[in-house]
C-alpha cells in the first residue's frame, strides 16, 4: 500500500485494502437503459463483477441476477432431476421400491444440492463453476449398480483422477 498526496494536499491511499471491490461495483453499475442493446449491459456486467474470494458476497451489492441467468439454472436442474432420477430408479427396481422412492430422492438431493449451491456459488465464491453432474455417464449407472458397485465410486474416481 502506497501514500500519494492530492492536488488539494490530502493524503490518498492506494492498493487493495483503499477500494473494497463491494462499493466498485455499486458505483460502476449502469441501469440497462444506459446502454444501446442487452449485449452491451452484459457485456458491461461482467466487466465490473468483481467478487471478493472466500468472503460473503451479497447480492445487489457485488453482483446482480439477470433473467439469462434462468437458462442455465433451468438447464442444471431439469439434468440433476433425470440423473438422480436415473440413479435412484437403478437402486429401486432390484429392491423392489415403488416410484415414491425415486421421487422423494430427487426431492432431497434437490435441496441439498441448492442448498450448497446457493452458499458457495451464491455467497462465498460467484465465480465458480459447480462440478457438474457427469450425465454422459448416466448409462453406465445400471452396468455399474448390476456389477455390485456404487455410482458414487464413478464420480469420486473422475473428482480426484479428472
Amino acid at each position: 500500500m502506497s501514500n500519494s498526496t492530492t492536488v488539494d494536499g490530502k493524503a490518498e491511499l492506494s492498493g487493495p485494502a483503499s477500494s473494497p471491490q463491494s462499493s466498485d461495483y455499486s458505483k460502476k453499475h449502469k441501469p440497462s437503459s444506459a446502454f444501446n442493446s442487452r449485449d452491451e449491459y452484459l457485456e458491461h456486467e461482467l466487466q465490473i463483477m468483481s467478487p471478493r474470494r472466500w468472503r460473503p458476497n451479497l447480492p445487489f451489492r457485488d453482483y446482480r441476477f439477470e433473467w439469462e441467468d434462468t437458462i442455465p439454472a433451468m438447464a442444471g436442474t431439469i439434468g440433476k432431476v433425470v440423473m438422480v432420477g436415473a440413479i435412484a430408479a437403478t437402486f429401486a427396481g432390484p429392491l423392489g421400491l415403488g416410484d415414491g422412492f425415486v421421487l422423494e430422492n430427487v426431492r432431497y438431493e434437490l435441496i441439498l444440492v441448492a442448498f450448497f449451491i446457493v452458499l458457495f456459488s451464491g455467497f462465498i465464491l460467484p465465480t465458480a463453476n459447480l462440478a457438474g453432474t457427469h450425465g454422459p455417464l448416466i448409462p453406465l449407472i445400471p452396468i455399474v449398480v448390476a456389477a455390485g458397485g456404487h455410482p458414487m465410486a464413478i464420480g469420486l474416481l473422475i473428482g480426484v483422477f479428472g
